[in-house]
């Protein structure tokens, strides 16, 4: 069963009464929930008790690898609160999603030390998204006139909007090579071992297609910048 609440552990009175009461009623489902890495850090007993309830999987928004990147965007959240939220998990045996923001303006340092960031983590899980200036918020009015496109069919969060560092094909060879390397093959092919096996070649197909457009993604800029 998925929870589709952005942060199901808001209210902590709250989801400990609901787990109390699945734990009671019997209830027998297996649970993938959204959660914050500052409040997993400050509820190790409430995700342990969901945990005996059914919770097998937590989705989180890590973002990004320091802190003055998570304080531009205002998450409100720290490094320290991430890397208790991946021991928590690990401890508890509950598989984490992790996802992350790519900086437009990252560097090759950058990206190194990013892969270098999660591989200490020892994810088994990664995704990273495009740092996208979405149309009605603040971050798109500061940077509009700045932005390289504005075809709707790049706000996908795998296309910068926003000029880069590095030139595009560099940058997004970086960005390939961040999604390649970040989790160690070992770690990826025990979480596809968790998956249906019905599932996997479809999703290993649907992957390699997707990075093969990633990597030739600067080809789309057209005239590249």
């Amino acid at each position: 069963m998925f929870f589709s609440d952005d942060e199901s552990l808001v209210d902590a009175a709250r989801m400990k009464a609901m787990a109390t009461l699945i734990r009671e009623a019997g209830i027998r489902k297996r649970y993938f929930l959204y959660w914050r890495s500052d409040t997993i850090s400050r509820n190790p007993g409430l995700l342990e008790l969901w945990r005996d309830v059914g919770l097998e999987r937590v989705f989180v928004g890590l973002e990004f690898f320091r802190d003055e990147d998570l304080e531009d965007i205002r998450k409100g959240s720290t490094v320290s609160d991430n890397e208790t939220a991946v021991k928590v998990l690990k401890d508890l045996g509950i598989d984490l999603y992790a996802s992350f923001i790519v900086r437009p303006e990252f560097t090759r340092s950058d990206f190194s030390a990013f892969r270098a960031y999660c591989r200490a983590l020892d994810l088994e899980f990664a995704t990273f998204a495009m740092l996208t200036p979405l149309p009605g918020t603040d971050f798109y009015q500061q940077v509009r006139e700045q932005m390289i496109s504005h075809d709707y069919d790049f706000f996908d969060f795998m296309h910068t909007l926003l000029p880069t560092a590095l030139p595009l094909k560099d940058f997004y060879e970086e960005f390939y090579q961040l999604w390649q390397k970040a989790v160690p093959m070992s770690k990826k092919l025990a979480m596809l071992r968790k998956m249906q096996w019905r599932d996997i070649p479809g999703l290993v197909a649907r992957s390699q297609q997707v990075f093969g457009q990633l990597r030739k993604a600067y080809q789309d800029y057209e005239p590249v910048p």
